[in-house]
C-alpha cells in the first residue's frame, strides 16, 4: 500500500529575550496588547482551517511552533510576513519547513487535506 503525504507548513518562530514583557505593551496604532493583535491574527487562519496548531515551547522564551496548511510555502511565508510579532520584532527569526505528514490521529482525518 503507498502512502500519500499530506504536506503541511512548519513555522518556527525564535522570539526574543524579553517577549514575556514585550507581548504585553501595546503595539503600533493599536490599543490592545502586541499578544491580543497575535492571537486576532492567528484566529482568522485557524477559524478557517489553514492555521491546524500553535502555540509556545515551554518555557515560552524557547520560541513557538505554528503548524499550517497552506496552498504552498510562499502563503506560509506571507503568514509569518503579517503576523503582529514579527512586524513588531518580538519574533527575531524565523523558518517555513515543508512537513510530509505519513500517519495522524483518526479525529484528523480528512482535516488535514488540502
Amino acid at each position: 500500500m503507498a502512502i500519500t503525504p499530506k504536506v503541511l507548513f512548519a513555522l518556527q518562530y525564535d522570539y526574543v529575550e524579553d517577549i514575556l514583557q514585550k507581548r504585553d505593551q501595546t503595539w503600533g496604532d493599536s490599543s490592545e496588547s502586541l499578544r491580543q493583535q497575535h492571537f486576532k491574527f492567528v484566529r482568522t487562519f485557524a477559524t478557517d482551517g489553514s492555521l491546524v496548531m500553535g502555540g509556545a515551547f515551554d518555557p515560552p522564551s524557547d520560541g513557538a511552533l505554528i503548524i499550517l496548511k497552506m496552498k504552498d510555502r510562499t502563503a506560509a511565508e506571507n503568514f509569518a510576513k503579517n503576523d503582529p510579532y514579527v512586524l513588531s520584532g518580538a519574533v527575531r527569526n524565523w523558518k517555513v519547513k515543508p512537513w510530509s505528514v505519513v500517519i495522524n490521529s483518526p479525529q484528523l482525518d480528512g482535516k488535514l487535506d488540502p
